[in-house]
């Protein structure tokens, strides 16, 4: 209690003091002075008191508007650390004909700041391993998925240092966050994360038959430029038919009675396929007759003959197209690429239809193969396959 009245006895004689020597400075002339010196003492010191530990100290407080004029006034917009800091300065432009910034101008310099510290925030506090999953675009899905996981709960405080409208209608605005808000200890994310992630990813995609940002992932680099073809085709299956003519003047063979075979072979694959009437009750029984054919393992002729057949009936015959190229693989491995992609078309991109697309390419693009059985390993840790498909996988 003593010790109280001793804290309490110092602060009534410095307060006194400061204000006696206020009152005795004060002139009309000076008012304006003395006030913000009054306000300079007030604002510069804080006493402390512990009535536990019995302590007064002087601390200093920060002033971030102060610290902002200072040292980042001039600055460009950007993220700046400045005193345990992070000043984020956003800024936006009218894009009309408005003389002066205003709300509009206002939110969107607010977003901004809200986008970058969303940066901040997933490069302060998850760290990811190095990795070779690719595509690259792939990839990035990957980790920023990652991250957003990791950072989800993070809930960072921030103070708005300055709003100002500057020439030429636009706005300026300044937040800061303490640095310490950050954690200090980021989160590791292994390259296996990144690879399953990738994969989930990949399934999922497939499963919403999201064929346009399937291209996109895949425009980059060359190894997947089969892939982008595919894709660009399932995303306009219209952007290249072709029907199957009147009257055929070239045949594959006797069996390719429309020259649905020929007309594939000759897009590599790339193509969808037509004819004036389909019989799907024919493609069915030509089908099972060449399975069971197959399943004996005799007669590959016999059994190109009856898939021939089946095609031509119903060229969108998935199942047809997957047992064509199986046997191309093993009696003409120059032309089961292009029964593999009318497999990977029709099937909308099954999973199966990825493995038999690698295999059949194995021969002629070995880093095409390569690069989509690479793929299928990230696949293969979120989804069930068969146990040929993922000894094809392992390789």
């Amino acid at each position: 209690m003593m010790r109280l009245k001793l804290v309490v006895l110092l602060l009534v004689q410095r307060c006194g003091a400061a204000f006696y020597l206020a009152t005795r400075c004060i002139l009309l002339k000076d008012l304006w002075q003395t006030a913000n010196w009054l306000r300079g003492v007030l604002l510069n010191f804080t006493w402390v008191v512990s009535l536990t530990g019995g302590i007064v100290l002087p601390a200093q407080a920060l002033d971030l508007p102060a610290i902002y004029q200072q040292h980042l006034a001039e600055k460009p917009v950007g993220r700046y650390e400045q005193d345990g800091y992070l000043f984020i300065i956003t800024q936006a432009q009218c894009s009309d004909e408005s003389k002066h910034a205003g709300t509009a101008q206002g939110k969107i310099a607010e977003a901004a700041f809200y986008a970058q510290l969303a940066e901040e925030v997933q490069t302060r506090t998850v760290r990811i391993a190095p990795h070779a999953v690719a595509p690259s675009t792939l990839a990035r899905l990957a980790v920023q998925a990652l991250i957003r996981a990791e950072v989800s709960s993070v809930n960072i405080r921030h103070q708005k240092v300055a709003d100002v409208r500057l020439p030429n209608c636009i706005k300026r605005q300044v937040r800061a966050v303490a640095i310490n808000s950050f954690v200090s200890q980021p989160t590791q994310v292994s390259a296996a994360q990144v690879e399953q992630k990738a994969g989930e990813l990949l399934v999922a995609m497939l499963q919403q038959h999201q064929y346009p940002q399937l291209m996109t992932v895949f425009a980059e680099p060359s190894e997947f430029s089969v892939l982008y073809q595919l894709f660009e085709l399932l995303s306009a299956s219209d952007s290249r038919t072709w029907q199957a003519p009147n009257q055929i003047e070239q045949m594959r063979d006797s069996y390719d009675i429309n020259g649905v075979l020929a007309a594939v072979k000759s897009y590599q694959g790339i193509l969808y396929a037509n004819v004036l009437s389909t019989n799907k009750l024919a493609a069915d029984t030509f089908y099972q007759q060449a399975n069971s054919l197959f399943k004996q393992g005799v007669t590959p002729e016999l059994i190109e003959q009856k898939l021939s057949l089946s095609l031509n009936a119903d060229p969108q015959h998935t199942q047809s197209w997957k047992l064509l190229s199986s046997l191309f693989r093993a009696i003409n491995p120059d032309e089961a690429g292009y029964a593999a992609k009318q497999y990977f078309i029709h099937s909308e991109a099954s999973l199966s239809a990825w493995v038999s697309l690698f295999k059949a390419l194995e021969p002629s693009s070995p880093a095409q193969a390569q690069a989509i059985q690479i793929l299928m390993r990230y696949v293969a840790q979120s989804t069930e396959l068969t146990a040929w498909e993922i000894k094809q996988i392992k390789g």
